[in-house]
């Protein structure tokens, strides 16, 4: 849907987000949206619920969530890093089965 920006100052993204995270600075995330997402988002609610499922923390995810669709239409369920699990290398995996 989206990919990140790693440096807002040099890259020029489409979006500065501005994230609060519990207990730390506010940072800003920089994001560049992938062409034709809204309608391809809009064609799919069509036919199907959309699920997002992400490895991000949730904050993070849900600042950029809601920028994308701000009347809360077009996801209709969210899974974040803390529905994923963590493998013994320290990675978060997204396991399907919970779904």
């Amino acid at each position: 849907m989206i990919h990140c920006v790693d440096d807002v100052e040099t890259q020029n993204p489409d979006v500065i987000l501005e994230i609060e995270f519990p207990g730390e600075e506010t940072c800003c995330a920089g994001i560049n949206i992938r062409p034709y997402l809204l309608e391809t988002l809009i064609e799919a609610n069509k036919v199907m619920q959309v699920v997002v499922f992400t490895a991000s923390h949730q904050v993070y995810a849900d600042a950029i969530l809601n920028y994308i669709d701000p009347e809360n239409t077009l996801f209709q369920h969210r899974l974040y890093r803390q529905h994923c699990v963590l493998s013994p290398e320290g990675y978060y995996i997204k396991d399907l089965r919970i779904i």
